[in-house]
């Protein structure tokens, strides 16, 4: 039994040996030059070939010649019956719309042979590609033409080598792209010039401190760093419009980049103040308001608009205001009657939109006299009549000559009165009488 299981085995591989044995296998090296026997780079090499008799005949997975256009396949035809062997196949090459065939027939087993060399002939172009910007500086920039994307070397330069046709060259560096369309039917040497700008923003406020904020210029959007700055680079349109935003304020800026690199936005992010806001009120019962605004920072976007209205009993009108000098603002209130009171009220509201308010109250005063009031309400006066005012004047003059001179009448009168009076005599010295010697 045991010996009948062997020769079994035995029999059973030698019928596998032949059945590996009636096919073959094929290795292919295919090289393709174009019409100048230069190497082609990038064309499909394929085999047609049949499997077997059961299977029929399959496609060998295209691979793409090298740098040095070589491209190596390896099939094997598996077959069960030596005499169904069919060893013809059909090698493919194809390269842009041309396709190339050459029909063989396999070696058989090659053993310790060499891989089979087949060269074919295709005809292809260089294309010598360089990308510099408006100035001729060299760029890095990223190159597509025919399926095949290139990068720039150092000198802005790469090469492409493809089929006859027409392409559309596509660069683009940064996000900036530019397109060039070329009929390629030669060698051909094709310059792109991408014009490229660089803009720096930068955002402050009025006292030049950096602000943080949304800017957009050709449909790129940066934030402002730390230095309040965004850097744009890689511009391709000289005219842009840049937009800066920060909360619900908006600035639109257009710049000619061939003419500026740097462009300065500034917010007034302060409200401006009002001070030294006062009333004075004339005899006739007229109002006039004063007041001066300070919109403080060296970079402040000044006063845009100043309004003032007043009230009184309960109704509210509006007081017109004139600039007098530099930033100090005039409004006059008509005149009303004494003991009225007239609330006022002030709005100052710079370029950018912030308001400064200021409040005040006065009070129309009595008249002092009737005859004050007769001339404050505009009556003539009798030809040489003298106002109160000027009889003050006279008056205080009157008093103070007549207290001059009577001064000088009493220094006078005792200053001779001391000099004209008699001296005073001392009565005369008795002397005793003398008394003689005793003898």
């Amino acid at each position: 039994m045991g010996f009948r299981l062997l020769v079994a085995m035995v029999l059973l591989c030698s019928a596998f040996a032949g059945f590996a044995s009636a096919g073959y296998t094929e290795r292919l090296t295919v090289q393709v030059f174009d019409q100048a026997y230069r190497p082609v780079e990038g064309a499909q090499a394929y085999v047609d070939y049949q499997l077997n008799a059961v299977s029929g005949y399959m496609k060998t997975k295209p691979k793409l010649t090298s740098v040095n256009g070589t491209a190596d396949l390896l099939f094997t035809n598996y077959e069960q019956i030596d005499s169904s062997t069919l060893t013809s196949y059909t090698l493919y090459v194809k390269y842009g719309d041309q396709v190339k065939t050459m029909d063989l027939i396999a070696r058989g087993e090659p053993g310790g042979l060499p891989p089979r060399r087949v060269d074919v002939l295709v005809e292809s172009y260089y294309l010598f590609l360089t990308v510099r910007d408006q100035k001729g500086a060299a760029l890095q920039a990223v190159a597509m033409v025919g399926g095949q994307e290139k990068a720039m070397d150092g000198a802005g330069a790469a090469i492409f080598q493809l089929p006859p046709g027409t392409y559309v060259i596509k660069t683009e560096i940064g996000g900036t792209a530019a397109n060039k369309e070329i009929a390629l039917s030669e060698d051909n040497a094709v310059d792109i010039v991408m014009p490229l700008y660089l803009l720096d923003v930068v955002v402050e406020d009025e006292q030049r401190q950096p602000l943080q904020a949304q800017v957009s210029v050709d449909g790129k959007e940066k934030e402002t760093d730390a230095r309040g700055r965004a850097v744009f680079e890689n511009i391709s349109m000289q005219n842009v419009d840049v937009t800066v935003m920060k909360g619900t304020a908006i600035k639109h800026v257009g710049v000619d980049l061939e003419r500026q690199k740097t462009l300065e936005i500034v917010f007034d992010v302060t409200k401006p103040l009002v001070k030294d806001l006062h009333a004075e009120v004339s005899e006739g019962g007229e109002g006039t308001i004063t007041l001066f605004v300070e919109d403080a920072g060296p970079k402040a976007s000044g006063v845009d608009v100043v309004s003032i209205s007043y009230e009184t009993g309960g109704i509210e009108e509006i007081a017109r205001a004139y600039t007098v000098s530099y930033n100090t603002f005039v409004a006059k209130i008509p005149s009303y009657p004494p003991g009225t009171t007239v609330k006022y009220s002030v709005k100052v509201k710079d370029r950018d939109g912030n308001i400064g308010l200021g409040v005040g109250v006065y009070t129309v005063p009595a008249a002092e006299s009737e005859d004050a009031n007769e001339t404050q309400q505009g009556k003539p006066s009798q030809p040489g009549a003298k106002t109160p005012s000027a009889l003050n004047v006279e008056m205080i003059a009157l008093y103070i000559c007549i207290f001059a001179v009577f001064s000088y009448g009493v220094f006078y009168y005792y200053r001779n009165r001391k000099v004209i009076s008699p001296p005073t005599q001392e009565p005369p010295q008795v002397r005793p009488p003398e008394i003689p010697p005793k003898a």
